[in-house]
């Protein structure tokens, strides 16, 4: 049976005595705190409407547009990218998989109290997206990881723009709106496009 003694000088260290009553010293900064995922999840979402709240209010005042996401999902990312950029689009989207779901929570419940400000955040980073390519149509290929980042870096105030937190909480932002097919090369765009001409 091994009993805790904390009577150790050391804060983050804890003292352990076993059944042959030897001490065991365990450095609780490397415990794995299961609240803490929980914690980190609060403050990626306050982050988040944050990083929103800022959006909203920058440049997000002259729109009332359709709905274009389709929540297709990331299947169009080697449409987008190939080689080292293949690669780096890969690692961003499996590190901010917990954050686009925090993100994809926050849409739809902003959605429900106004979904113009959507809409706008949607047409602003097209907008982006289009002067960062230099292109005409919102529906092109990305090529590019730098684009990508950069529309990223274009949702954090600059206050904030050294801040990893929210450098990853806009790059899952971003990432969210790609997933759903609002810029981009994607087959649904294809077929948009068709339709239209």
């Amino acid at each position: 049976m091994i009993n805790s003694n904390n009577q150790s000088a050391d804060d983050n260290a804890e003292q352990y005595q076993s059944n042959d009553n030897s001490v065991i010293n365990v450095d609780k900064s490397k415990h794995i705190h299961y609240g803490d995922s929980d914690k980190q999840e609060k403050k990626d979402f306050g982050i988040i409407e944050e990083i929103f709240k800022f959006l909203f209010t920058k440049n997000l005042t002259e729109l009332n547009i359709i709905e274009s996401t389709n929540g297709k999902g990331l299947k169009k990312i080697p449409l987008n990218f190939a080689g080292n950029s293949l690669q780096t689009i890969n690692e961003m989207v499996m590190k901010t998989m917990p954050k686009r779901k925090l993100v994809e929570k926050f849409v739809n419940d902003q959605r429900e109290i106004d979904e113009s400000k959507i809409d706008a955040l949607i047409f602003k980073l097209q907008k982006d997206f289009r002067i960062l390519k230099e292109s005409e149509g919102h529906y092109e290929e990305i090529k590019s990881v730098k684009i990508i980042e950069q529309m990223a870096d274009n949702c954090i105030d600059d206050s904030k723009i050294d801040n990893p937190e929210y450098n990853m909480n806009a790059l899952a932002i971003v990432l969210y709106f790609f997933e759903m097919c609002d810029f981009g090369k994607s087959e649904e765009a294809k077929i948009i496009q068709e339709a239209i001409f």
